[in-house]
């Protein structure tokens, strides 16, 4: 007389399925956290195009450099007042944990023109063209 009748799975039949399944959504993490980094360059990246573009109508429209207002959250308070930019909100880098709108930082040229928008967070991998 059998115990045990011949339907069903094995152990290791079992077993070779969840390892199976393992390995697939492992797979599925990392590539769902590289796309999330990857959307946070890219905000980070539009970011600082704003912030340049809004930076050097400010300089125009203005006469007057940001340069002389202080910090770079003072900087994007002026924008922002002076109603150059929407929102402050869009000028946090996405990857950072900061309170504070002090992300970017605008360069200028040695004569007070705006050059170039920096971000402070992660530099090398925030970079944009």
């Amino acid at each position: 007389m059998r115990l045990f009748s011949e339907k069903g799975f094995t152990l290791l039949e079992i077993l070779i399925v969840i390892l199976i399944v393992g390995i697939f959504s492992s797979l599925a993490v990392f590539s769902y956290i590289k796309i999330v980094e990857d959307s946070r360059s890219k905000l980070c990246q539009s970011n600082q195009s704003s912030l340049l573009r809004a930076a050097t109508l400010y300089a125009t429209l203005e006469n007057s450099s940001l340069k002389d207002v202080g910090s770079a959250e003072a900087q994007i308070e002026e924008l922002f007042n002076k109603e150059y930019i929407a929102e402050k909100a869009y000028f946090k880098c996405p990857s950072s944990e900061s309170t504070t709108y002090d992300d970017y930082e605008i360069i200028y040229t040695s004569g007070g023109d705006v050059e170039d928008v920096e971000c402070q967070v992660k530099t090398s991998e925030h970079k944009w063209p």
